[in-house]
């Protein structure tokens, strides 16, 4: 506590009508909040092993307090917005303290303060240190994602992230699932040789013959070379009913694979037809600006989009056009009644992915795809050259 008030008195932060997030509400974590509370600082988001909470107006902490007494965690309080364990500690506010160390509890059942080393370690592999040097320059999608150097790289870490941030969200009546579409390409006789992606390789060994065999072996006629082919896959999401694993909502992140005309096209487009015919809610999440949209009875504006179609408005859908320049935004997650919807705040998967994977190491070598016009890319080129330096 004596560190967390030294670092904002230096930084300029008064404690009255500041904000923070505080990692860990054991022995530790909780003192930490109500001291936090006691100087007039708002505590907006607090987690445990099991996750966290968060409510921007700033948590009741009496009632959290009494909460985990009585269940052992936060998950569950009703008095806030449940969140990843992670989310906590990339939440938007004046300071953050981490007050829990990795490994959880110590054999002897006692909460264990955090030392300086625990605070680093759990800082650095949560990406808080570099998420407060370097997010994503760009207030909305980065443009130099669509590049295909990146892009296949950011659909596959994407995807995952959403999961981590929804997952607590609808723990324990839900699952979120992380599923594959399979794209097979046979390929012309010149052009068979190891290429695209796969998911599993087996190598293949003969069975040695053994020294010496009574039974005949029948000789084929003929020897013929079978169709060569690619299997590509990609990520989407399925959120399934705890127990019975009934099909509740599918979430997907569009790909160069599902926009551009081919076949390809064409099999997701009918994947597409069906789950809007089920009984599942189907979230379609559109990054690329690259290639014709989805088919929708009026052209959506925006250069990028959103779609929420749920069960009980179909025909109607929810949809969020967005322009280059505007944030990601926070979009609703269907469930089953009676449970409210999650929340999948976009902008903050993809600033935790793109710190994640470090993509400002290298996506800057090139230019965004389809070129962007040239006030949109002085403008870009501006935000990278920034985060450069």
């Amino acid at each position: 506590m004596i560190v967390l008030l030294g670092a904002a008195r230096d930084l300029g932060i008064a404690p009255e009508g500041a904000t923070a997030a505080v990692q860990g509400f054991g022995n530790v974590g909780r003192q930490v909040a109500l001291e936090l509370a006691r100087r007039g600082t708002k505590v907006i988001a607090v987690s445990d092993i099991n996750g966290g909470v968060m409510d921007g107006a700033g948590l009741d902490l009496e009632a959290l307090s009494g909460h985990v007494a009585r269940t052992g965690s936060v998950l569950g309080f009703p008095g806030g917005r449940a969140v990843g364990r992670l989310d906590v500690l990339a939440a938007k506010c004046g300071s953050c303290c981490p007050s829990s160390p990795s490994s959880g509890r110590c054999d002897g059942g006692l909460e264990r303060g955090p030392s300086t080393a625990t605070i680093r370690v759990e800082l650095y592999s949560t990406d808080v240190l570099r998420r407060a040097r370097m997010p994503s320059p760009f207030p909305g999608m980065n443009p130099y994602l669509e590049q295909e150097d990146a892009w296949r790289d950011f659909h596959e870490a994407f995807l995952p992230a959403a999961r981590e941030s929804l997952s607590p969200q609808v723990s324990p009546a839900y699952v979120v699932k992380l599923e594959r579409n399979l794209y097979i390409h046979e390929r012309a006789a010149k052009e068979r040789h190891l290429m695209g992606y796969g998911d599993v390789t087996n190598n293949r060994t003969r069975a040695p013959k053994p020294a010496s065999c009574a039974t005949a072996v029948l000789q084929a006629p003929s020897r013929i070379l079978l169709p060569s082919v690619d299997v590509e896959s990609e990520s989407y999401l399925e959120i399934r009913d705890s127990k019975s694993r009934r099909l509740v909502t599918v979430i997907e992140l569009l790909s160069p694979t599902n926009k551009r005309p081919s076949d390809d096209r064409q099999r997701y487009l009918a994947k597409r037809a069906g789950l809007l015919r089920s009984e599942a809610h189907f979230v379609e999440i559109d990054l690329l600006r690259g290639w014709p949209r989805m088919p929708f009875d009026e052209p959506p504006s925006g250069d990028y989009c959103v779609l929420v179609s749920r069960v009980e408005d179909r025909p109607r859908a929810e949809f969020w056009p967005i322009g280059l320049r505007e944030r990601l935004p926070v979009i609703p997650v269907p469930l089953q009644d009676p449970h409210p919807d999650a929340e999948l705040d976009l902008q903050t998967v993809l600033h935790r992915v793109y710190d994640a994977a470090y993509y400002r190491d290298y996506i800057y070598d090139g230019s965004p795809w389809p070129p962007l016009s040239d006030e949109d890319a002085d403008w870009a080129r501006r935000l990278a050259a920034a985060s450069a330096a």
